[in-house]
């Protein structure tokens, strides 16, 4: 399905203005004490005096309104967990308005979470406990510092970073757009890598094709397996990995590229051979070749969000995580959920829920948010293998994508309806589709809609975008 693009295009704010919000979520959940988040490490280990003999930070305590003792100075930075606390009616704030400081809680931007213990450290404002004893960061921060006592979240931008532009959008059958049909003729699925080059998968009669769409408007095309049809598209988004203090940012070391797309048929849809491969397959950018490398039993088949033998068949839900492991429902039967270790090739049983799968996208570092059949959408929490129940659709889910600028999610419905929910899983309208719809976040910080019209398979849908917010 369709990933929480933004998290690219968040990589792009100046490590100098504090706002590197791309950064791997899932390198920082798993910072050791010593290493930093974005922004590096930060130590508050207490000095033993000033120069002179004149008391230090363990002579004279660190009183006012959030203050903690660094370096031998006491210094404003209510995120620390040594920091006295804030005065009354504020909180302390982790984003980059004002980073450690004591705020009025109505204040835009303002990034506030109540300290957690975890494990030897305490989890404070941004961060959140994996419930292993690390502390990772909550949405919307990019990163996490610690110190030996404690940890909060960094990289918690209030202005949304200008990305990339995908191909113009332009209208039906216009070339060099979106809606170019050498492009969109039979796409199922649409996703937009760091490039902001949009990839698509196609479900229509005889050979399927993986499809890109680079900005400039050139269409590429991969024939897939002969007449077996594709499902869904995801693509890893390339992720900033923090840095030690002053030095430079680097990328981590997986491909520029790697897309997934599921192989899915039906009992009657020209593809009966037992032989025939379906499951997940990896593109490889220097032979253009899909090698399958989940294989699934045949014809999973359940009651999907679409109404339809021909698309609500086989493995669902294909997400890349922020820990850069690739997930994927419906594998063996209906509602297990498997993922892929994308350096070794190694397949995992996570976990197997009551129903199929519909959908499924990152949520945060730790966390995976899967809709079932029914409309119910559940928190996974990967360490534990453990789900919890987050919100319920009264349309099947279409389409999942996680905002990690504002923490926002925004749920597609088969009744064309598209929810937003806040973190807490409260939703409300946002807008409304032509037809049943995919959705994915570009870099340029828009919504996209793959609108598919009925039968589905095909056809040739429409595409439409709306803008998200630019500040929080």
């Amino acid at each position: 399905m369709n990933r929480a693009s933004v998290w690219t295009s968040l990589a792009a704010t100046s490590l100098a203005a504090a706002s590197l919000a791309a950064a791997s979520l899932a390198a920082c959940a798993t910072n050791e004490e010593g290493s930093g988040g974005a922004g590096g490490t930060s130590s508050s280990t207490a000095g033993s005096g000033g120069s002179g003999g004149a008391p230090g930070c363990p002579d004279v305590p660190c009183t006012g309104a959030g203050e903690a003792c660094i370096a031998g100075v006491c210094t404003p930075d209510c995120r620390r967990a040594d920091a006295s606390p804030c005065p009354p009616s504020t909180v302390c704030d982790a984003s980059d308005a004002s980073p450690g400081a004591c705020v009025d809680p109505a204040a835009p931007c303002v990034t506030t979470s109540v300290p957690e213990p975890c494990g030897t450290k305490v989890c404070g404002p941004g961060s959140a406990c994996d419930g292993a004893g690390k502390c990772y960061p909550r949405v919307p921060c990019g990163g996490v510092s610690c110190d030996a006592t404690g940890c909060f979240g960094t990289a918690c931008a209030c202005v949304r970073p200008s990305g990339c532009e995908p191909a113009p959008l332009g209208a039906p059958g216009e070339v060099g757009t979106l809606h170019d049909a050498a492009f969109l003729q039979g796409v199922v699925d649409l996703d937009f890598d760091p490039t902001c080059t949009a990839w698509g998968a196609t479900l229509k009669s005889g050979p399927d094709y993986l499809r890109s769409i680079a900005p400039a408007g050139t269409v590429a095309s991969i024939t897939g397996v002969t007449n077996l049809n594709m499902g869904e598209v995801a693509v890893l988004q390339r992720m900033a990995i923090p840095a030690l203090p002053a030095a430079p940012v680097h990328l981590d070391p997986l491909p520029d590229l790697d897309v997934a797309l599921t192989y899915i048929c039906c009992a009657t849809c020209g593809c009966q051979l037992a032989s025939t491969p379906q499951g997940v397959a990896r593109l490889e950018p220097l032979t253009s070749l899909i090698p399958l490398v989940v294989p699934s039993q045949t014809f999973t088949t359940g009651s999907g969000p679409f109404g339809s033998v021909v698309f609500d068949t086989g493995p669902a839900g294909l997400a890349y995580g922020t820990d850069r492991v690739l997930y994927v429902g419906n594998v063996d039967v209906n509602g297990d959920y498997h993922r892929l270790e994308l350096a070794t090739a190694t397949q995992t049983l996570v976990t197997t829920f009551g129903a199929r799968i519909h959908a499924s996208t990152a949520f945060d570092a730790v966390t995976m948010l899967v809709a079932l059949e029914g409309g119910e959408l559940r928190l996974l929490h990967l360490p534990s293998a453990t789900s919890s129940p987050w919100a319920t659709s009264s349309s099947p889910v279409t389409g999942l994508v996680r905002d990690f600028f504002d923490g926002s999610t925004y749920v597609a419905r088969r009744d064309g309806a598209i929810w937003r929910y806040d973190a807490s899983g409260l939703g409300a309208p946002f807008e409304s589709a032509a037809s049943p719809a995919r959705i994915a976040i570009a870099q340029n910080g828009w919504l996209y809609a793959l609108e598919i019209p009925a039968p589905f398979a095909d056809v040739t849908p429409t595409v439409e975008r709306w803008q998200l917010p630019t500040t929080r």
